[in-house]
């Protein structure tokens, strides 16, 4: 028995798509049922359509087993138009993607091939999905460096993602930036700060050693600029007024 919808929006409904004579060992059109029986466990189809639909299905066999004896065997298709446009729709920062590979390394969803080439094209021939379930590696993308995670689902199918360097390291290299930015504005702020300040003390210094000079010559003569630094507070006022008394 076979219940299913020809798309997502239509309701289930039985039909027939196979006889009796077409289950033998062999028969190319009923893998799907002999494959998971021999594995003794449940089976992935690659995603696929058929005479009925137009759409492309993932199926799920498992075998029935009722007290060790086979059956028969439980097949479910699922809408694999839905998953296709999970990952066409992701977005891994500002230009990479999700994609989705075979386990002969061919892409099965990839939105920037349209659907079509092998993963060495793309990304490079040392990139490698099969060795290990999952992982991150090294790779190029669009002649740049870019890093690709990926996973092998139960199906056997990949799931992968592509990002590059760029785009990973664009946020902490714009905060080395900032960074290095405010460090030197505020270098140059205390530089700033610092001749003022250095000023502010030294002029006054100068003015006293100036007028020292000038007694030492034995020039009494009064000079008005002198009465600016007779009202400091701090030490350089007090040498200025004693000077300033010195000469009176």
């Amino acid at each position: 028995m076979i219940y299913e919808r020809e798309d997502i929006e239509r309701p289930v409904k039985k039909v027939e798509k196979f006889t009796k004579a077409q289950f033998v060992d062999g028969n190319e059109d009923t893998e799907w049922y002999y494959n998971p029986i021999r594995l003794n466990h449940g089976v992935w189809s690659e995603p696929h359509t058929d005479a009925f639909s137009d759409h492309v299905r993932l199926s799920y066999t498992t075998p029935i087993k009722l007290n060790g004896i086979l059956v028969g065997a439980l097949a479910v298709d699922l809408f694999f138009d839905n998953y296709k446009k999970v990952v066409d729709e992701t977005q891994i920062y500002e230009n990479g993607y999700a994609f989705l590979v075979n386990s002969n390394m061919e892409y099965l969803v990839n939105r920037k091939t349209g659907d079509t080439g092998i993963v060495a094209d793309v990304l490079g021939a040392d990139v490698d999905f099969i060795t290990k379930e999952s992982g991150v590696q090294h790779c190029t993308m669009d002649g740049k460096k870019a890093v690709v995670s990926h996973y092998t689902l139960d199906n056997g199918t990949i799931v992968g993602a592509v990002a590059s360097d760029n785009d990973i390291f664009y946020a902490s290299n714009k905060a080395v930036l900032i960074s290095i930015f405010i460090t030197l504005t505020m270098t140059i702020l205390m530089s700033i700060m610092a001749m003022l300040i250095g000023r502010r003390i030294s002029r006054p210094i100068l003015r006293v050693t100036e007028l020292i000079n000038k007694t030492a010559a034995l020039d009494l003569v009064f000079d008005e600029r002198y009465r600016e630094i007779e009202n400091y507070k701090d030490e350089t006022g007090i040498i200025a007024r004693a000077v300033i008394e010195l000469r009176q």
